[in-house]
């Protein structure tokens, strides 16, 4: 099914493209990029493969994606459903997934990687397990657990990543 999903994306996006007169033979979509039926408007590609936080948005970057936004609790708990299909237990926290946040630019004022606060965003709902102020420190980089809350971690932690795509500049994800 994601392999149909990848195909109607890619075939969406060329329309798209095609009815606005910019039509190129070009993928649009890298390999392994696939829409969910429930978000419209984004597509997501999950990477198993475990990078720090900085290198994770580095790796979508280049995909011409972003580390994946959070904008409802519907999209939460899709989101979540990646890590329950992927379990890796080779790496330092198999229970987390990097998605795009932190307090990188703005110091303890958690942000999404478009300036967005959490709340504007669309989902700000954190672990109830309160951090000392030592952890917070240095504790600077977003995540989601498999529980569905956000989470932050060491942003040098290897995680497993989850990169979106926006088509068309419009999403809805209620």
């Amino acid at each position: 099914m994601r392999s149909d999903s990848h195909v109607l994306c890619a075939m969406y996006d060329i329309m798209s493209e095609f009815l606005r007169g910019e039509y190129t033979t070009a993928q649009r979509w890298p390999s392994g990029y696939a829409p969910h039926q429930a978000i419209h408007g984004k597509c997501y590609k999950f990477h198993s493969e475990p990078l720090s936080w900085h290198d994770a948005y580095l790796a979508c970057k280049l995909e011409e994606g972003r580390l994946a936004i959070i904008n409802s609790p519907k999209e939460a708990s899709i989101i979540v459903g990646f890590l329950g299909e992927h379990l890796n237990s080779n790496i330092p926290d198999p229970n987390i997934l990097y998605i795009g946040f932190s307090d990188l630019m703005f110091p303890y004022q958690y942000r999404t990687i478009e300036g967005q606060t959490l709340d504007d965003a669309g989902y700000a709902s954190w672990s109830p397990m309160k951090e000392g102020n030592k952890e917070i420190k240095v504790k600077r980089c977003g995540a989601i657990s498999r529980t569905g809350f956000l989470k932050i971690t060491y942003c040098d932690r290897p995680a497993m990543f989850l990169c979106e795509k926006i088509l068309n500049g419009t999403v809805n994800s209620l």
